[in-house]
Formats: structure tokens, sequence, C-alpha cells
């Protein structure tokens, strides 16, 4: 049923009141960002499993793992939704390359027990932060 003039009208005052804006759904959940933070909704098993991996992952790293990633501010018990905080994405190719370029050495991976690189190296992963560029989504490396 289409929307009434009142209904377009108020749902474009609350997203712009509360700066809402859904910008992404992808294949494991979908971002909602509502000001300063962004809430990733886990889609079933995969979605929550990528979710908790992002959180251990933040947790557990070093201050300069954690530097190149968006930080993971709270995450719900079965993992269905995590906060971060919220990064302005994507960023540029120029960037991103510019990241890439040292990516593995910032990362000092230590060997086969070590995390690898969690990162998929497409522009709308990451995102400017503090002015910075970090990771929005490093879940890469989650077991499916």
């Amino acid at each position: 049923m289409p929307l009434t003039e009142a209904e377009r009208t108020w749902r474009i005052y609350a997203c712009t009141a509360f700066d809402l804006n859904m910008i992404y759904r992808g294949s494991t959940g979908t971002v909602v960002t509502l000001g300063r933070l962004a809430f990733k909704f886990g889609r079933g098993n995969n979605g929550m499993r990528c979710n908790r991996h992002e959180v251990d992952l933040y947790r557990r790293g070093s201050a300069q793992r954690r530097s190149m990633l968006c930080p993971v501010l709270w995450c719900s018990r079965p993992a269905f939704v995590s906060i971060m905080r919220r990064a302005t994405t994507p960023v540029t190719k120029g960037a991103l390359d510019e990241r890439k370029g040292v990516a593995w050495f910032e990362w000092d991976y230590a060997g086969p027990s070590d995390d690898g690189l969690p990162f998929e190296w497409k522009p709308s992963d990451w995102g400017y932060l503090d002015g910075r560029v970090v990771a929005v989504d490093y879940a890469a490396t989650a077991e499916l």
C-alpha cells in the first residue's frame, strides 16, 4: 500500500533529524547509521559469526592493529547486533591503494598461529575516522 504524504514527510523528517541512513546491505548483514554510531545487524548464523569475529579481533588486537580497525563499542550476547563508531565511507581508490601498500607491515603478521589480514580491498569496506583510513568490515577471515 503506498505511503500517504504525511507518512513520507514523517519518514524524511525522522531520518534527517536523527541522521539516520541505511548505508549497506551485505551478504551477512545490514548496517544502519545513527548519528556517530553504526549498528551492524547480523543476518542468520553467518552474520552473527562475522559480528563476533570483528569484536574478538578488535579486543585482542594490539594498539597498532586496533588503529587500523573501526572500533567496536558493544556487541549483544548472540552477536545479532554490534555497535561501532561511524566512519565516513567509502574511501577513494587512491586512499585504499595507499593503505593496501602498508597494511601488511602495519598488521605485523607473526606467523601461522596469528590472525592474517582480515580485510577485503573494496572501497565500501573502508572509511575515514579521525583523519585516518580504517577497516569498517573486517570479518573476511571469519570461518563461515
